[in-house]
């Protein structure tokens, strides 16, 4: 199976909120089934982020697949 068979299509952006804080994105996607699909998602500012090392090895997430973005994305948990 090559990448374009895996790959999400953008149809629309019904809404798209904007604050000093973050972007709140509404979007209609149709995944790789055909299915069309309400996708939310929240754009924020650059924040710090603490990594771990262990053993002089980065301990990361794995990387999450964010359609909306058409990438894998490696998320941190927010406190």
């Amino acid at each position: 199976m090559n990448s374009s068979e895996n790959r999400w299509q953008t149809l629309d952006k019904f809404v798209e909120i904007r604050s000093p804080w973050l972007t709140l994105i509404g979007e209609h996607l149709q995944d790789n089934r055909g299915r069309i699909l309400e996708y939310w998602r929240v754009e924020k500012a650059d924040s710090a982020v603490i990594l771990t090392l262990q053993n002089g090895n980065l301990i990361l997430p794995p990387p999450t697949d964010r359609p909306g973005l058409g990438q894998a994305t490696l998320d941190f948990p927010v406190p």
